[in-house]
């Protein structure tokens, strides 16, 4: 049986979601100024939807289905900070280790919001496997 969240920050994507953003945040600071609207606003945003998206989906607590097509929308928050962590790494902003760090955050978030969407939809193995994302080979 498992333990019921009373609480979103409970909820462990979310957690993690959060220390996520702000290493980003943090290590975004030393970045040039002129980077400030073209990489640094744009990846803060994507990163800071991601814990704000599944707070407003813990919050409604919707039917599955409704609930997996959210996640999915979170999902894609994820695949839009990695982008952007990868424009920062080539820009030379992310040392390789922060850059393989977050990139590890990033992955951990991405298998936790499967489970969930597991957890709610029961989807199958083989749809799992097509939802692997494309930067677990990292």
């Amino acid at each position: 049986m498992s333990a019921v969240i009373r609480n979103l920050n409970e909820v462990k994507a979310y957690r993690a979601a959060f220390h996520l953003q702000q290493r980003i945040y943090v290590l975004s600071r030393h970045w040039p100024r002129e980077e400030a609207y073209s990489l640094t606003a744009r990846l803060l945003r994507s990163v800071r939807a991601i814990g704000a998206d599944l707070a407003q989906l813990w919050t409604r607590r919707p039917e599955p289905a409704e609930f997996t097509a959210r996640l999915s929308i979170v999902d894609a928050e994820v695949a839009e900070t990695v982008h952007w962590l990868e424009t920062a790494y080539r820009c030379g902003y992310l040392e390789k280790e922060q850059y393989q760090s977050l990139i590890k955050e990033c992955d951990a978030l991405c298998n936790m919001l499967t489970a969930m969407a597991r957890a709610s939809q029961k989807i199958s193995v083989e749809d799992e496997a097509e939802h692997k994302v494309f930067w677990l080979d990292r």
